[in-house]
């Protein structure tokens, strides 16, 4: 596991916090819900974990990380970006380009620590455009804190 760590981190920059994101998670779905409505990929880019920063700060604090028999890490990238780009696309089909109002956020369960990482699973939102309800589920996956900035996994949702 050592030796696919190394060969995974090489060329990467060593990352020690999260950038861009936002500050809270509130603030960040807010953002997130704000980029999904106007189609906004480059926002919705900045406010997901980079391939460094997966490798210096979430990587290390899995379970993975330390069995000699756990996920390799390139394995887990890709499974995260290959499930983040389906459910981006199915979200932007089927809510971008419209205005989108965030109802309610609901992260039923308490945050799982990791070292200095938080990871905040199952979140749900309620989103109208206007008087309508258009969706009530997960629309991304994790979201991980670290030091005081939350960013999400990953963008694998319900749709």
């Amino acid at each position: 596991m050592k030796e696919m760590i190394r060969r995974f981190r090489d060329g990467l920059p060593d990352v020690t916090a999260l950038h861009g994101g936002e500050s809270s998670r509130q603030a960040l779905i807010t953002a997130f819900t704000g980029a999904l409505a106007a189609r906004d990929t480059r926002t919705l880019g900045t406010l997901a974990l980079s391939r460094a920063e997966f490798a210096s700060l979430y990587f290390p604090n899995t379970l993975d990380a330390t069995r000699d028999a756990g996920l390799p890490p390139q394995r887990k990238w890709d499974q995260i970006v290959l499930n983040s780009e389906k459910g981006i696309a199915r979200a932007l089909s089927r809510l971008g380009g419209g205005p989108l109002t965030l109802v309610s956020l609901d992260c039923p369960n308490p945050p799982i620590t990791s070292g200095l990482m938080k990871l905040h699973e199952g979140c749900v939102v309620h989103l109208t455009r206007g008087s309508e309800a258009v969706f009530n589920g997960r629309i991304f996956g994790s979201i991980i804190e670290f030091a005081g900035r939350f960013k999400f996994v990953g963008y694998s949702n319900d749709m």
